[in-house]
């Protein structure tokens, strides 16, 4: 034989070698798992049950990557025996079990408990398990799953790879962003804080999920959640607006709100959001009516609020409200920016409080919000501190302007009282706050390690 009809005689063998090692068919099978609902707020009923959506969970007779050598033998030895356990819940009734050649019995497990065993009898070259419903599952939140993991009695499986099949997995149904929209207070207005550069405060866009999602409850269908519509929910600091409006995009037309309770302002009947498998939405946010104090956004202490979004029950379901939660950005001002001045104390005999205000090149107004002794406020210290100027306040100052704000008279009396302040300067100022040691004149800046 030629040396050319050598290599091509060695070459078609290996290529014989390389086919033969080659897996046709997975070891493990479980079909597409159903996708469900799912749901960081509430737990299925124990009574509920999940399945992959009638789809067989198989076991192949094939020598792939991942079972032992002589698995085709071993793992089907008669005798030998087949366990599936469930990673969660229980099994709520027997599956029904079907070989290919041979057969199956049912040995233990399945109705009640988190495993079910078989035996293999004849030539049995696959095991074939349909009818899978699983209850008692706790783990709903998104991307969880319930899975069905083998092993078999006589070892014939490498214990360091798991063989499981994806019963059932959880998806949120919705996701959503919010995009803010800077600057929110103007504080070049005549009163300083007072007017906004806009009323628009962001936009929210409410993305479903990818694919259409099962209910879980009473009946669990693969339709979409066509009865479900939500309400989306903002949190904003209380005040300083008489409403907001939805615009349309999430909803067929604007939608206005002019009852706000405790700082949330809630848009119900979301129409025009999409079932999961749909297209996203994007919808605006504007405040309504802003009332002439604008800084009071400063007065609860909070420089975010958060979007929250609700779905509803669907009439033959039970427990799929899910909450989806997302920040949203920090209020901005127009030509200044806001510092928390930090452990700030009152004025007695042995300390006193400041707070020094460097401001840069661009004029404007001080202005101070506190939290103290259970009170929210906020007060303008100075109309207008001119560029390049340095202006010193004092607790008492600071007292006086909150008080006359509306604050309690019993804030910032010692140095025993605490509460946090939080000063709003021109863009560029440097805000430092210090702390007076009568007994020895000694000052500290306030929160700095010496």
């Amino acid at each position: 034989m030629s040396t050319f009809k050598k290599v091509l005689a060695s070459t078609a063998a290996l290529a014989g070698l390389i086919a033969l090692a080659a897996p046709a068919n997975a070891e493990v099978t479980g079909g597409a798992a159903t996708k469900y609902v799912a749901s960081p707020t509430a737990t299925p009923a124990a009574a509920t049950s999940f399945t992959n959506g009638g789809s067989a969970i198989g076991v192949d007779n094939v020598a792939v990557a991942g079972f032992s050598a002589g698995v085709a033998t071993a793992l089907f030895t008669p005798g030998n025996t087949i366990t599936f356990t469930l990673n969660q819940g229980t099994f709520a009734n027997l599956p029904t079990a079907a070989s290919v050649g041979g057969s199956v019995s049912y040995i233990s497990g399945g109705a009640g408990q988190n495993f079910v065993t078989y035996q293999i009898a004849g030539a049995t070259t696959a095991l074939n398990l349909t009818n899978v419903n699983v209850a008692g599952v706790t783990a709903v939140t998104s991307a969880s799953t319930v899975t069905a993991t083998l092993s078999d009695g006589a070892g014939a499986l490498i214990a360091a790879t798991a063989k499981s099949a994806t019963i059932a997995t959880f998806v949120s149904p919705y996701t959503f962003t919010y995009t803010a929209a800077a600057p929110t207070v103007d504080l070049g207005a005549t009163n300083p804080g007072a007017q906004y550069a806009s009323a628009l405060v962001g936009s929210v866009t409410i993305t479903p999920a990818a694919d259409a999602l099962s209910q879980w409850g009473a009946v669990a269908t693969t339709a979409a959640l066509d009865a479900v519509k939500g309400s989306l929910a903002l949190t904003l600091p209380a005040g300083p607006f008489n409403g907001a409006t939805l615009g349309a995009g999430c909803v067929a037309a604007p939608q206005a709100v002019t009852t706000i309770t405790g700082g949330v302002v809630t848009f119900a009947g979301l129409g025009s959001v999409n079932n999961p498998g749909g297209a996203a939405c994007t919808s605006s946010l504007t405040l309504t009516a802003p009332v002439a104090t604008a800084t009071s956004l400063l007065a609860t202490g909070a420089t975010s609020a958060a979007a929250t979004l609700n779905l509803a029950n669907a009439p033959t379901s039970t427990g799929s409200t899910v909450t989806s939660t997302g920040a949203l950005g920090a209020i901005t001002f127009a030509g200044g920016a806001s510092t928390v001045a930090g452990y700030t104390v009152g004025a007695d005999a042995a300390y006193d409080f400041y707070v020094n205000v460097a401001n840069g090149t661009t004029a404007g107004p001080v202005i101070v919000s506190a939290n103290a002794a259970g009170s929210t406020g906020t007060a303008v210290l100075t109309t207008s501190i001119a560029a390049n100027a340095d202006s010193i306040y004092s607790i008492a100052q600071i007292k006086a302007a909150l008080v006359l704000a509306g604050l309690p008279s019993t804030i910032f009396s010692s140095g025993g009282d605490r509460g946090q302040i939080t000063i709003v300067a021109p863009t560029g100022a440097k805000v430092t706050p210090l702390l007076l040691n009568k007994a020895n004149g000694q000052v500290v800046e306030v929160g700095k390690e010496y």
